[in-house]
């Protein structure tokens, strides 16, 4: 079952029987070839990166075709948070979730934290959708979560600031 597509950059995720797939092709290759270059360095530090930051997450990857390569998730259970109600309430939690899993992950961070990236399992939220992860400093992790943020939310919130992320310091 074809979960999302963006056909423009050849980029398809499906849900299998046993996992969530998602093909890259020519099209994307390079595009996502220079972010996993940009953060881990290549597919095998990716595939390291990831077994650090979510141990058991990436099942399997490989060449689908001459033109493409897939990555093979686990099928975690729970529901995408998107569609709750950005209340003052839920905008607090889901910004106190992004700095809580940057401590999680540290020195590596996600990279791409939105509600569209997040399940809900009987109250706890999971992120998925790790194709941004990396390494980053403090500043570059700040930019890119506020930047995300706002995106999301509006500027009706507050940042992150460097000194909610100076656990980075001591990675």
């Amino acid at each position: 079952m074809l979960l999302k597509a963006k056909v423009s950059k050849g980029r398809y995720t499906f849900k299998l029987k046993n996992c969530v797939r998602k093909v890259f092709y020519q099209t994307d290759w390079e595009e996502w070839h220079q972010l996993i270059e940009k953060y881990t360095g290549n597919i095998l530090q990716y595939v390291d990166v990831m077994e650090k930051v979510f141990p058991g997450y990436l099942i399997q990857h490989g060449y689908f075709s001459k033109d493409a390569y897939f990555f093979d998730y686990k099928i975690l259970p729970g529901k995408s948070i998107a569609p709750y109600e950005h209340t003052t309430e839920f905008v607090e939690s889901f910004r106190q979730f992004c700095i809580d899993s940057i401590k999680e992950t540290a020195p590596y961070s996600h990279g791409d934290w939105t509600p569209d990236n997040v399940l809900d399992y009987q109250g706890k939220w999971t992120l998925i959708d790790w194709d941004c992860v990396g390494l980053r400093s403090i500043t570059e992790t700040q930019r890119t979560l506020n930047k995300n943020l706002k995106e999301t939310f509006g500027y009706d919130f507050d940042i992150v600031t460097k000194r909610e992320l100076s656990f980075m310091e001591k990675q």
